[in-house]
Order: C-alpha cells, then sequence, then structure tokens
C-alpha cells in the first residue's frame, strides 16, 4: 500500500527538507514552531485589528499572541513527533525496498548458482571454515555412491585418505584465510562402497560471497586417469627391463665374437693377420660398451658419451699397450652431450679407428705424444676433432684415395651422420668431423 503522500516523500527536495528538519536539536525545533506561530498570530491579529476597528488594538494582538504561544507549546511537540516519525518512515521504507531488490537480486543469482551445480558432470561441495559439508551436488550420489544428502553436516576430511590429510588440512588451513584464492589437490576419497577414488578438487573460498558463503569444491574423479597413468608406467617399467636385457645380451653376443677373435688369432702365426683380427676385436668391443653403457644408464635411448669415450680409450689403449705407453690423452668433451644409439655407434667407430692409427703410426720408437679429442656444439652442428703432435702423412699422401679400411669406414660413419669429414696433416694430423644435431 502507498500513501497519498508517498508521491511527495519521493522527491529529493522534499526529503531533505525532512531529513534537515529531523536533523535539528527538539529545542530548536520547538522554538523555530513557537517562533513562527507567535509572528503568525501577531500579523493576523494587527490586520484584523485595522480592519475591524480602523485602528490597533494592543489588548487584542497581545491577547492573540498568549493564543498562539499557548497553541504552539501543544500542537509544536505533535509537529515534531509528526515529521520524525514521517522521515523514519521514509528511511525506513527505502531500506525496506532495497533490501528486497538485494534478496530479489541474490535470489536470481543462487537460482543460476544452483541450477548451473546441479546439472554438473562433476561433483560439487560447498564446506564452512571448519570444513563441514553444507551443500551437495547430485552428482555426488553418481560418482562416489552417497545418497542425497548423507554428506551434509559431516567433516569432509573423514573421507580423506590417510596419507593424503595432512597436506589437504594444510592447504585448506592456507587457503580458508585467502579469500577468493583458488586451490587444486590430487588424492584419494572414500566412496560408499568401501573403494578409494583418485580426485582431483580445486576449491575457491567464496566465504566473502552472500549466496555461498563457504569454500567451494569441484571434484573430478580421475580414478580411470591414474589407473591408464599406472599401467603405462608398469609398461615402460617392463620395456625398459626388456630393453635393459636385450642390451646386456647383445654385449654378451658382441663379447663372445671378441673373445673367438682373440682365440683365434692365437692360432695365427701371421702379425698381419694378428692385427687384422685385433682391430675387428676393437670395432666389435667399441660398439659392445655403447651396449654395455645403455644396460648400466638409467634411460636406454641417450648415451652419456664422455663417460663412454673414458672406457673406449682405456680400452684401446690397453689394446695396444706396447704403442700408447708414452701417449697423453687429453679429453675434452662436455658431460652434457648425450646421443641416441645410432650415432653414439658412428662416434663409437670413429674414435676406435682414428685413435688405434694414431697408436700404431703417429709416434714411431715409441716416443712421447699428445693426443687431443675434443666434441662440442657449434650453433646447429656438432664437432668432432682428433689431433695429434706425431709424424703426420707423407706428403704424397692423398686420403682421398687412401684404400685404408679404416679410414673408409670413418668417412662411411661420418655419412652416415650426414657429416664432413676432413684431415688436416700440417704439423702432426687433425681429422675433424662435422656433423648435425
Amino acid at each position: 500500500m502507498r500513501f497519498p503522500f508517498d508521491k511527495f516523500l519521493y522527491k529529493e527536495k522534499l526529503l531533505k527538507l525532512f531529513y534537515s528538519l529531523f536533523s535539528l536539536k527538539k529545542w530548536q525545533l520547538l522554538a523555530g514552531t513557537i517562533f513562527s506561530a507567535v509572528l503568525f498570530a501577531f500579523i493576523m491579529n494587527s490586520i484584523q485589528s485595522f480592519i475591524w476597528w480602523n485602528y490597533w488594538s494592543a489588548d487584542l494582538i497581545l491577547i492573540g499572541t498568549i493564543d498562539a504561544i499557548f497553541i504552539a507549546g501543544i500542537l509544536g511537540p505533535i509537529l515534531i513527533a509528526l515529521v520524525g516519525q514521517t522521515v523514519k518512515y521514509t528511511e525506513y521504507k527505502r531500506r525496506v525496498e532495497e533490501e528486497a531488490r538485494a534478496n530479489a537480486k541474490l535470489s536470481v543469482e543462487e537460482k543460476k548458482f544452483r541450477l548451473y551445480i546441479e546439472n554438473s558432470v562433476d561433483a560439487v561441495t560447498v564446506v564452512d571454515t571448519k570444513g563441514i559439508i553444507i551443500y551437495e551436488s547430485p552428482s555426488v550420489t553418481r560418482i562416489f555412491g552417497y545418497a542425497p544428502g548423507e554428506l551434509i553436516g559431516r567433516s569432509v576430511f573423514e573421507f580423506i585418505h590417510p596419507g593424503n590429510l595432512k597436506k589437504t588440512l594444510d592447504l585448506f588451513k592456507r587457503a580458508s584465510k585467502e579469500p577468493f584464492s583458488v586451490n587444486i589437490i590430487e588424492l584419494q576419497f572414500l566412496k560408499q562402497n568401501g573403494e578409494w577414488a583418485y580426485i582431483r578438487a580445486s576449491g575457491k573460498n567464496m566465504i566473502p560471497d552472500p549466496i555461498i558463503r563457504g569454500i567451494i569444491l569441484n571434484v573430478t574423479d580421475i580414478s580411470e586417469r591414474v589407473e591408464m597413468e599406472s599401467r603405462l608406467k608398469r609398461t615402460i617399467d617392463e620395456k625398459d627391463i626388456l630393453m635393459k636385457e636385450i642390451h646386456h645380451r647383445v654385449k654378451n653376443n658382441f663379447m663372445t665374437v671378441s673373445n673367438l677373435l682373440y682365440l683365434q688369432a692365437d692360432l695365427v702365426n701371421d702379425p698381419k693377420v694378428t692385427e687384422v683380427f685385433l682391430e675387428c676385436q676393437n670395432r666389435i668391443k667399441s660398439m659392445a660398451l655403447i651396449h654395455e653403457k645403455l644396460y648400466q644408464s638409467e634411460t636406454l635411448s641417450e648415451v652419456d658419451i664422455h663417460s663412454y669415450v673414458q672406457r673406449l680409450i682405456s680400452y684401446i689403449q690397453s689394446s695396444y699397450i706396447n704403442t700408447s705407453a708414452n701417449i697423453l690423452i687429453d679429453l675434452d668433451i662436455n658431460p652434457a652431450i648425450k646421443f641416441g644409439t645410432e650415432k653414439a655407434i658412428s662416434i663409437a667407430l670413429i674414435i676406435n679407428e682414428l685413435l688405434s692409427n694414431i697408436f700404431k703410426y703417429a709416434f714411431p720408437s715409441n716416443q712421447n705424444g699428445i693426443v687431443q679429442i675434443r666434441l662440442y656444439k657449434e650453433t646447429d652442428n656438432y664437432r668432432l676433432t682428433v689431433k695429434d703432435d706425431g709424424v703426420g702423412f707423407p706428403e704424397e699422401y692423398n686420403a682421398a684415395l687412401s684404400n685404408s679400411l679404416g679410414l673408409k669406414l670413418v668417412k662411411m660413419m661420418s655419412e652416415q651422420m650426414r657429416g664432413n669429414f676432413t684431415i688436416n696433416s700440417n704439423s702432426g694430423t687433425e681429422f675433424k668431423i662435422d656433423f648435425p644435431d
């Protein structure tokens, strides 16, 4: 119902007038009322006296003024109370209407919120600052098997796996102190049938929000994903074990062939034939070391070139112990460099051939010498250099026309890596191979 004077009360100027009247002290308002009444009575009685008797009657004016004071003294407080109540009513009504509009807006927003979460595929719950569940969406029944409303009033921590409880409590305490913060955690949640489901919970602190007034949790069941990851990990572990066994068997087979060559070499009296057997042994050993390194490595796809070449050098030196005793090997390879099996075998065979040739020909009469082996990356390419300060090649030697099996093998391995092989024999000999990543 709207009062007849409501349309005036809602006028801005009139409201300001009422508010200004109400803001005056009571004695000020009463004094103003009496003064206005006396002034009005004095003026009216003066006019009346002049009209009636054609002269000013002091007695009439005095009597009228006294009456006005008396009437104002009675009506003044009534007027004050009326104005005050009117202003109070107006203010009250304004507040009620504002609250009604706010509640209507909240009601619409709450309906939207409920419509969203009740049709969400994920489970949605709201908990208070103590972790007590104050709302659960219908999806909770479908995902976890609990009856509608069964979780209401219970602590969410009752359903969390003991192994995840501490980290969950720590995260909850921190998040509850940070309004509107978002946190994500993966844990195990107890289902109605006693099984543990793996879930991913995304929580947002909506305690200050007038609609939610709690921490909203959006829960996704990730049990299938976790199970797939677990199966995949088992498969990878089994594959790693299988690959390690393969590398181990390949290495053993290489060593068997190498030992057979060694035994066969003992039956031959021709030094040249024996040397051929030795070279074959070293090549086989170079490849066997790759598989041994992979067998011992944590990763089966890459070889640590630095440690591998160290092993290879030690083996070649032991094979040429009579000629390598006075030769110092200077190795400079970044430990971070790793290659796959195919490229690692190519590099192994190249270093084996070059180092074997150096031990055989670069330092006659067991003279002292230095061999530098470098492997580093240049922008998009790698560079492998093997350099000695030995006698070098004869001036008439043409590497391109050489029938040396070792150099042919180096060229072939370089081409296999899509690399470029060059030889420089000015002071000693430098073998250089540039190949792409």
